[in-house]
């Protein structure tokens, strides 16, 4: 099975979901730390 532009899709929004997340818990991490 070649690399499909599928395959392709999903890894990006998958990538896309983690880096939202990180993103979103940092920023929640580090206003909790300054209250």
């Amino acid at each position: 099975m070649g690399f499909s532009r599928d395959n392709a899709y999903s890894v990006g929004v998958n990538t896309g979901y983690l880096t939202l997340t990180a993103g979103y818990r940092m920023q929640h991490f580090i206003l909790c730390q300054l209250q």
